[in-house]
């Protein structure tokens, strides 16, 4: 297994459980990423599988460095020392915690790390990122198997509460201002795992599944231009809340794996690997039964359809499947001749893709004309003198407010410029793209301007 040359495996060691290479080998961190630790669920269902005492000694290992590295007021840090990071808490909360359930391994020190990590994310949230929230909404519902302590439960529902201000009925969780793909399924994966103990969750994940299903190609390949630019897949929690529909989705997914059109973790770098591996185990156990050929999605179907929410446009007949982001300019066409994929255009650090509820549109039956702005796109990387006055900013108490404007800075920049692209696509057997745009404008299949931390990784 890749991941255990990761970790630090040896016992003498000071760092010995350390996922973080990075801060144990390498030394080139001074801090350890906590969600690096995450790994301890994978340890623990492949212990589970094989019945490796080694995988078991090593899980308990990365479980109580976990415990060592937690910050006082129990919060964990992600990307900076002193960060407090929601995600950081939520997400290896909920995998330690998990972990920790299939070894048998609750000692009190670990209890005691995981009710502090739990109490902490009951006084905090992020909604602005709601897969974030529904990281902690799962790891509350495990601490409450745990300890039976209805504080969990009470702040569990409240999670979902303010999780379902963030709902579109169409099936989608806001994720910076819109729909995103990637980010839904790992949305979905949290919230499967905790719908045994929240039964109000199961219309939520049916209409989530569902709402999934469009953004499916005919040749196994997905829809990459939501509102953070993902085209990863997490296959678990549609394997866990597993139904007609998410079984169709899985099927597609596997023929996508075979024609080598998608994402799997054999794409992923040593971080994504040690994050989300857990979330392929039951699909990788149950991949044979998900090949078949009598897949039965939307793309099959001759239909048009505008979500008012979104401002997604679909359109499907015998020889075509168009999906367009109307906020973004964005669009994929499957046809049978070819596949079309355009992320937008790119123009002197500018980008016509960029998410924006300004954008002019008009559909009619035959066409569809979409008028929007070209962004500054942000392509800042990290220089000595960032990094130092960064360092020294997360050491005072207004480190929350300065984590918002990075985030604001890296992701959410909309800065305007005065070109336009025009974008006329026509509808019918030969769809065709018609558009207008400045001298010098680049087309692109992809750009992405904004930061992505899964950017880059390439289907292999």
């Amino acid at each position: 297994m890749r991941i255990l040359s990761l970790i630090d495996r040896r016992e003498v060691s000071n760092t010995y459980g350390c996922a973080d290479r990075n801060f144990w080998n390498y030394k080139i961190s001074d801090f350890p990423n906590s969600r690096l630790q995450e790994v301890a669920y994978t340890l623990a269902l492949y212990y589970k599988k094989k019945g490796n005492e080694s995988l078991k000694s090593l899980c308990k290992a990365v479980v109580d460095f976990w415990c060592e590295i937690q910050n006082k007021d129990g919060s964990f840090n992600e990307a900076f020392p002193r960060e407090h990071s929601h995600a950081a808490t939520a997400f290896s909360g909920f995998a330690i915690a998990k972990a920790c359930m299939e070894i048998g391994y609750i000692n009190d020190r670990v209890l005691d790390s995981l009710e502090k990590a739990g109490k902490w994310l009951l006084k905090n949230s992020d909604i602005e990122v709601v897969n974030h929230e529904a990281g902690a909404l799962a790891f509350l519902t495990e601490l409450y198997k745990i300890t039976n302590n209805d504080i969990f439960l009470r702040g569990a529902r409240k999670k979902l509460k303010l999780m379902m201000k963030n709902y579109s009925k169409e099936g989608w969780f806001i994720e910076y201002g819109g729909f995103d793909y990637g980010y839904s399924t790992v949305t979905i994966y949290y919230l499967a795992h905790a719908v045994e103990i929240l039964k109000e969750i199961k219309d939520v994940l049916k209409e989530c599944i569902n709402f999934l299903k469009y953004f499916s190609f005919p040749d196994g390949s997905v829809f990459p231009y939501g509102s953070r630019n993902t085209y990863f897949f997490v296959p678990d929690g549609l394997v866990i809340f597993e139904n007609s529909v998410s079984k169709n989705i899985l099927s597609n997914y596997v023929k996508g794996i075979e024609n080598r059109k998608v994402l799997t973790p054999k794409s992923f770098d040593d971080r994504y690997l040690l994050e989300y591996l857990y979330t392929f185990y039951h699909f990788s156990n149950r991949f044979d039964t998900y090949r078949k050929t009598n897949i039965d999605l939307p793309y099959k179907y001759k239909f048009r359809k505008f979500f008012r929410d979104s401002k997604i446009f679909i359109f499907s007949d015998k020889k075509n499947y168009l999906i367009v982001n109307i906020l973004r300019g964005s669009l994929k066409l499957y046809s049978k001749k070819s596949v079309y994929a355009n992320e937008g255009y790119f123009l002197n650090g500018h980008c016509s893709s960029l998410l924006d509820k300004n954008t002019e549109f008009e559909i009619t039956e035959n066409r569809i004309v979409i008028k929007k702005k070209f962004l500054r796109i942000n392509s800042e990387t990290i220089n000595t003198k960032k990094y130092i006055l960064i360092r020294i900013m997360f050491l005072f108490p207004f480190k929350n407010f300065l984590k918002k404007k990075l985030r604001e800075r890296l992701i959410l920049s909309r800065k305007e410029s005065d070109a336009y692209l025009i974008r006329e696509i026509i509808l019918g057997n030969d769809i065709k793209v018609n558009d207008k745009v400045p001298d010098g404008a680049v087309e692109c299949e992809r750009i992405t301007g904004f930061y992505l931390a899964s950017e880059g990784l390439a289907v292999v």
